[in-house]
């Protein structure tokens, strides 16, 4: 009697072997590339927290503008400069944040993941500032200073992540006041 045996085949195998070979490497360069699915997940999700952040620091800035038009308007001899830390206080409040106790011309994000930290500074004979910087895991620590141009000044940890391999700038933003009138500078996009 004739058996009539199925197997599979050495041939075959090897076939079925470098078919899953390719099919896994095209998988991984679709996942890990530069313009791979966790890249582009990554810059998705980055790009929305810079997008949250702006829109947070645009609000505070709408909220003192509207109290130095109000106060204006009011006020025959209203100067914003004499005003800074009520208008500080104002942007702080806006953001959802309270001042320092021990520091009454700072407030931050006191969650243990970063966040936001709002300073102000009113030197003698210059225009009073008030300072937004946002740092978390994804973006990168720098010095409290003013925005100077569109440069900033990084200090860079291993905290802060990289897309494509360029580190993320740490998103920053200044107030400066002049008499009865205040300007908001937000510094250049950090996703592309």
């Amino acid at each position: 009697m004739k058996r009539n045996e199925r197997g599979v085949t050495l041939i075959a195998l090897v076939v079925t072997i470098v078919v899953l070979l390719i099919l896994a490497g095209t998988a991984i360069a679709m996942l890990s590339g530069d313009d791979g699915i966790m890249t582009n997940a990554q810059r998705s999700q980055a790009a929305n927290t810079e997008g949250e952040v702006r829109e947070k620091i645009k609000m505070a800035y709408n909220a003192v503008k509207t109290e130095i038009s109000v106060n204006s308007a009011v006020k025959s001899n209203y100067n914003a400069q004499n005003d800074i830390k009520n208008l500080f206080k104002i942007a702080v409040e806006e953001m959802g944040l309270t001042v320092d106790a021990s520091d009454p011309n700072k407030a931050t994000d006191n969650t243990g993941k970063g966040g936001y930290t709002v300073t102000y500074n009113a030197p003698a004979g210059g225009s009073p500032i008030i300072y937004f910087e946002y740092r978390d895991n994804k973006f990168g620590g720098a010095k409290s200073a003013p925005i100077s141009g569109n440069t900033i000044t990084q200090t860079l940890t291993n905290g802060n992540q990289r897309i494509n391999g360029n580190y993320l700038k740490q998103i920053r933003a200044d107030i400066t006041f002049v008499t009865d009138n205040a300007t908001l500078r937000l510094d250049t996009a950090q996703v592309l």
